[in-house]
Order: structure tokens, then sequence, then C-alpha cells
């Protein structure tokens, strides 16, 4: 605000100076024009009157109808011509005119003030009179002119007086002109003066709007970054402990009828244990701590796939439709990741539709180019997948649109909402590259747009569902988890399911179990974070012993993802906890089969 006011401070300023500098022209330099143009009359003047003087009165007399020549018209004509006058009079000291160019003012008596109070007291009196006056005399004086009164002076004894008229028509319009030019001049000096002033303004404005915009979003990335802080802080212990409480719950599982009454207890069991783990995943995929696994997918693909999920989600009173683009929109993504987004938009619009409603999802192709950078003041250059999802909701007020994707935010009432559902599709849309804007109206609905980089690769072909029996084996996996419940729980299922297992609580623990029994061992399950020896070194070191040792590493730790991106980029498997018996025991086979 104080840098706002400052710049309208300074066009004030500016216009304040641009305002003195027409003053100054007009009340001194017109001004000094006139009187430039009256020194040259009264010089002319004074060489004229001379000239007179000495041809006319070389006695020096007094001036009276006696000293006046006959011939003196023809004389003061050739005067005229030869120093272009206009007008001529001579004055006796009572201010008589003793003779004029116009006879018909001879005799009158000059009577004006400053010549009884200027002139006969020997000064020199010059004054411009414009076309258009009106004289003492009554009369309309019909040229710009110079009138100049010279005294003939004796020892300080006046004698008379010239008066000398010069037309300065031809002087005033060159006058005029000037004057015109040097204020059409600083006009345009002033308008360019002032445009550049305006122009650096605008562009300060701008900068200022700019820079709050960065501030707005460093302070976003701040809160962000504090989020991710709390939520890795969080996700190593309490995947520990999730692990725990599922892989139990899917024993208790399998180890009762589904008849049994206590079947249901350990479903519920499970399911707020995954409930919680999903809202872990919500805060790592806000805080982009999540690892991904980007693979070219097909947008048009993943909304044909997930269509009946999202139907079964909005319900049977909204009506879904769905208008897809016939060009390619191979993005790079994780597919899970997509079609998270897709069901929390989708569950976002159902609550926005109390009464029913459409939801359209659509997909197209844009650029992302200058005019779009300057218009939504984000964005880098280049191709995009649009993916629009649209509702005929309530709408969304301007205030709200502002923190919708704050994580924690929500307008629902207690106990109907986290608030963590936008700000994980926006967390995700950014971890890949993407941007997400939304447009409402109060009454008019809401559509959410997701801009995703194009790929020009082939998607990936969706693979089916395994569905077959879980299989166990006869091989020798060794353990390495520093948290004993994890590890225990663990042990337990592979052993369960025919496994021979060998556990160590640290990195250099399973080195040394590893060099007891090399030739026995086919598989490691190592966690990434332990003491003494992490799971990325201790299968460093394991490798050089057995080069082609296969690995399973998993962790619910965050901190770690450069670990965790360059066991992806390896080509080595990765699970993340907490982790389900089934999706266990399916890796850990698919490991073994490689």
């Amino acid at each position: 605000m104080f840098k706002i006011k400052f710049l309208r401070n300074i066009l004030l300023l500016s216009f304040a100076i641009i305002v003195l500098w027409f003053l100054i022209d007009i009340l001194f330099i017109y001004p000094s024009f006139k009187k430039l143009l009256m020194h040259n009359a009264e010089a002319e003047a004074t060489r004229v009157a001379t000239h007179l003087a000495s041809m006319l009165f070389p006695k020096q007399n007094e001036l009276n109808k006696d000293s006046i020549p006959v011939d003196l018209s023809s004389s003061v004509g050739r005067i005229e011509k030869q120093f272009n006058i206009m007008k001529l009079k001579i004055f006796s000291p009572s201010g008589e005119i003793l003779y004029s160019t116009d006879p018909k003012e001879i005799g009158r008596i000059n009577s004006r003030k400053y010549f009884h109070e200027i002139v006969a007291k020997g000064n020199i009196f010059t004054k411009i009179e414009m076309k258009g006056e009106m004289t003492p005399e009554e009369e309309i004086v019909t040229a710009d002119v110079v009138e100049t009164y010279i005294p003939l002076m004796n020892s300080n004894r006046f004698l008379g007086a010239f008066e000398i008229y010069y037309d300065i028509t031809g002087e005033k319009k060159l006058l005029d002109k000037l004057i015109f030019r040097n204020s059409f001049i600083q006009f345009m000096a002033a308008l360019g003066f002032l445009i550049t002033i305006l122009i650096v303004l605008f562009r300060a404005y701008k900068d200022i709007t700019v820079r709050s915009r960065l501030e707005a979003q460093l302070h976003q990335a701040q809160k962000m970054e504090a989020i991710g802080l709390l939520a890795g802080g969080i996700a190593h212990d309490f995947n520990n402990i999730l692990t725990a409480i599922m892989g139990y719950g899917n024993l208790l599982q399998t180890s009762m009828q589904k008849e049994s009454s206590l079947s249901r207890y350990a479903d519920e069991i499970i399911a707020s244990s995954e409930k919680a783990a999903t809202l872990v995943q919500s805060l790592l995929a806000f805080s982009r701590q999540q690892v991904v696994d980007p693979k070219p997918v097909d947008v048009n693909e993943i909304i044909e796939t997930i269509y009946e999920l999202l139907s079964r989600i909005i319900g049977e009173d909204i009506e879904l439709k769905t208008v897809t683009t016939e060009e390619n929109v191979t993005i790079l993504a994780d597919r899970g990741q997509m079609e998270q987004v897709l069901m929390n938009l989708a569950t976002n619009a159902r609550d926005a539709m109390p009464n029913g409603g459409i939801l359209l999802i659509e997909t197209e192709r844009a650029v992302i180019d200058k005019k779009f950078i300057s218009t939504h003041g984000y964005g880098l250059y280049g191709e995009y997948a649009v993916i629009s999802v649209s509702d005929s909701g309530i709408g969304i007020d301007e205030k709200t649109r502002e923190n919708i994707f704050e994580p924690f935010f929500t307008t629902k009432d207690v106990g109907k909402g986290t608030g963590l559902g936008l700000a994980m599709v926006f967390g995700i849309i950014k971890q890949n590259n993407g941007y997400i804007d939304v447009y409402s109206e109060i009454g008019k609905g809401t559509t959410f747009k997701i801009y995703l980089p194009l790929r020009k690769l082939r998607p990936e072909k969706i693979k089916p569902k395994d569905n077959s029996p879980l299989q166990g084996g006869n091989e020798t996996i060794l353990i390495a988890e520093d948290d004993e419940a994890v590890r225990t729980l663990t042990q337990e299922i592979l052993k369960k399911f025919g496994y021979t297992v060998i556990v160590a609580s640290n990195g250099q623990e399973a080195i040394n179990k590893f060099i007891e029994n090399k030739e026995k061992i086919d598989v490691l399950i190592l966690d990434i974070i332990m003491p003494i020896k992490n799971g990325m070194e201790a299968y460093a070191e394991i490798k050089e012993i057995r080069f082609n040792i296969k690995a399973l590493f998993f962790s619910g730790y965050t901190e770690n993802l450069v670990h965790k991106k360059w066991i992806i980029e390896q080509g080595l498997s990765f699970i993340s906890k907490p982790v389900l018996i089934n999706d266990l025991l399916i890796k850990v086979r698919a490991v073994l089969d490689k």
C-alpha cells in the first residue's frame, strides 16, 4: 500500500511540474518576447528620431508651428519608406501635434499622462497596441503596432517630441508562431514525459502485482513445506504402527470363519486402519512427498476405466457425462494418482449438488503461451492435456475459492470432511508438473481445470487385475527391519505361507546374516531407513558378495525420497508401508519369479 501511495505521489508531482512549466511560459517567456520587441522598436525609433532631428531641426530650438518645414511631408515619406515607419507625429513641448502623417490629427493636444510625466522629462516611452484595441481617442487600432515617444532635449530643456509607430504585425505573427511552436514542443515533451511516467507507473504496479503474487506463492510453498515436514515426521512411525495393525487384522481374518461374528470386528479394524493410511497419503500427496512411478498414460483411457466407480461415488441422482477429445492426450503420470484426483473431484462435486445435477468430465488439448501466462499468472510454455470437471451445483464464493486448496480447509459440517481432498488434488497435480484452476459463480456451478504436460509416448495398457489365489513358497528370505512389531509380523506372514525367514534388526546385522547364509538366501526384504547401516548401504555390500541377489525395499519414511526414486529408476522393487498381506505376498512372489 505504501508503494502504491508513493507512485501516486510521483504522478501528482510530475503533473504539477508540467503545469508549473506552462505557467512559467505564460508568465515569463511570453512577456520576455514582448520586451524584446519593444526594445528593438525603441532602438530603431531613437535612430529615426536622431536622423530627423539632425536633418530637419539642426538649430535645436523649441519646436512650434514655424519650425515645421513646408516640404516635410515629402521628406517624411522618404524616411517612412527607408525605415519602414507606419506613422509619425511631432509634438511641441505643450503636447500639441505640430505634424502628423494623418493631417486630421494636426492641432490636437496630447493630454495623456505619460506624455507630460515621462516624455516631457526626457525619458523614452514605448507601448504596444494590439489590433482591435480602442485608443483613448476612441479610435480602433487597425494593426499590431509599437508606439514610441522620443523626446528632443537641449541641456535638460524639453524642446518637443517625436512619436513613431512601427507596424509589428509580421513580427507579432512570427512571435505567435514561435510561441505556438514552443508551446507545442513543450506540450509534446510534457505529454511524452507524462506517458513515460504512466508507463513506468504501470510497470511498477505490474511488478508490485507480480511480486505480491510471488509472495503469496512463496507463502503457499512455505505452508506446504510445513505440512510436508509434519507428514514426514509422523509417517515413518505411524506407518509402522498401521502396518502392524493391518497385518495382524489380516491374520485374524485368515484365521476365522467368514460366518464368525469376530470376523466383522477384524474387517472394521482393517477398514479403519486403511482410512488412517489414506489420511497419511493425503498429507504426503499435498506436500508432494509421495513416491510415484510415472508411466505414459492416456487420460481418456483413465476416465473410461474409472467411469463406473465415479458413477457409484456420485450416486443415482447425479448424471455423469464425459466428452473426450479424439486427439492424443498422453501424459507421464502415476495412474493411481490420476484416478485419485478424479475421485476426489467427483466427491467434491457430489457434495455441491445435494439435490442432484450433472457432472461433466471433458478432455482437450491446449497450448500455454505468453498470452495464457500473462492472463492466468502461471504456466510454462508447451502443449498440455486439459481435464475439465464441471458440476451444476451451488457454486463457490470468491473468499472460499481463494482458500479451496488449503489443507484442512472445508466448508462441510464437523465430521463430514477432513479438508484434505482438494489439497491432495493440488499436491498431485503439482507433483506431476501440472496446474489446476477453479472457476465458479454462486448458483452457476463450478469447473476445475487441470493442465498436465503432453508426452509423445505410447501409453501403457492397463494390466488385468490378478484374482488368482495367494501364493507362498519354500524360498529363504532375509528380512532387515528395525521396528520389532513390523519385523515380527512380516516374519509370521511369510512363515505362514511356507517361506523360511531370517531376521535382522539393522543393516549391519543383515550383512552378517547374509554372509552366514549366502548360499541359502533367495531374496532380501530391506527397510530403507535403519540404524548403523540403512537398507541401501546393506544392499550395496551384499551385492558385492553376490551380484545377482534379488531385493525388495519397503519403508514408511518420506524424507529419503532420493533413495526411493533411485530404487525405481534402477528397476528394483519397492513397496510402501503400511502394506496388506495380499500386497506383500504378491510383491514377494513377483520379485522371486522375475
